[in-house]
């Protein structure tokens, strides 16, 4: 729990609730007591209009005799209607009142501001006595900021080339500013599917463990992702492979002769390109497209070379 806010007029309304709600309850009792007593009245009559008939038939009594105990025994049944009715309504007065009482309860709820997940306070912008309204257009300013730091949330923007290749579960380190060690390890959590259309990158989100709690928001990170992994794939420096109309190609050391080589790349990634077919492993190749003479020259080994 953060804060108790006292509401001295609402706790006063919640005590004339209660007094209201208890003496309904006894009204609804009086009522049940009514209802049962006018049963007994209603089968008190009931018997004694039997009787009666038993009687009349004989010429015991008179026909106004019967007729007087005939309406005794409507006038019994329609007050007990009445206090049926009587107390259907204390019932229905009962029930509002509880809820009354109920919807007070929970408006002073609100006044016990908790926090709805296990964190710290990083602001407070309250002090003990201080006057809280709620909040408008006009008056917006929190009481205060908790953050969760159990687990960290990281934001980075992966760049238009890259987006296409970002997967859900992506591995990511996450090495903050300022610290020593390793990095810290997540996974990609969730991205937004859009570009955002001034930046032209996607906005990637990675859950971040900090059970040590070393991690605290608002930090700067050095964000590496992982995706679409090749392993062992065949690479180039970018400068060693070239390209024209008719499509992608290398300079190889064929005998003693400069050779062309039409290839297929794929990634692009820190200077490196991967050769995806067209170049086996362990070809010698030119390493500077830009300033290798052309195809047929003819060359002396050893020729520089790199192949990773």
């Amino acid at each position: 729990m953060l804060s108790v806010i006292d509401i001295p007029e609402m706790g006063k309304e919640l005590a004339e609730a209660k007094a209201q709600l208890e003496s309904k309850r006894k009204a609804l009792e009086t009522a049940l007591r009514e209802v049962e007593h006018h049963k007994a009245d209603v089968t008190l009559q009931d018997a004694t209009f039997k009787r009666q008939e038993v009687l009349f038939e004989g010429r015991a009594i008179t026909d106004q005799t019967l007729d007087e105990v005939r309406a005794k025994t409507q006038i019994a049944k329609a007050d007990l209607g009445v206090a049926e009715a009587n107390q259907a309504f204390a019932a229905a007065q009962v029930d509002l009142g509880a809820a009354t009482v109920e919807k007070i309860k929970t408006l002073l709820g609100y006044a016990q501001i908790v926090a709805p997940f296990d964190g710290v306070v990083a602001r407070r912008l309250v002090n003990r006595g201080d006057l809280v309204q709620a909040a408008t257009s006009t008056r917006t300013t929190p009481l205060f900021t908790v953050q969760r730091i159990d687990t960290m949330r990281v934001f980075c923007d992966v760049p238009e080339d890259d987006a296409p290749h970002l997967r859900l579960g992506d591995p990511a380190l996450v090495k903050p500013a300022g610290f020593e060690g390793q990095p810290y390890v997540g996974k990609v959590t969730r991205f937004s599917l859009r570009l955002d259309p001034e930046t032209r990158n996607m906005r990637t989100e990675i859950d971040l463990p900090n059970p040590e709690e070393r991690l605290y928001p608002g930090m700067y990170a050095q964000v590496s992702l992982d995706m679409n992994t090749h392993p062992n794939a065949l690479t180039l420096p970018a400068a060693a492979v070239g390209s024209d109309s008719g499509g992608n190609f290398v300079y190889t050391v064929t005998g003693d002769r400069i050779t062309r080589v039409d290839v297929k790349i794929g990634l692009a990634d820190n200077g490196n390109i991967e050769v995806t077919a067209g170049l086996a492993d362990g070809t010698p190749v030119v390493a500077t497209i830009k300033s290798a003479p052309p195809p047929g020259t003819l060359v002396q080994p050893p020729m520089v070379h790199k192949n990773s």
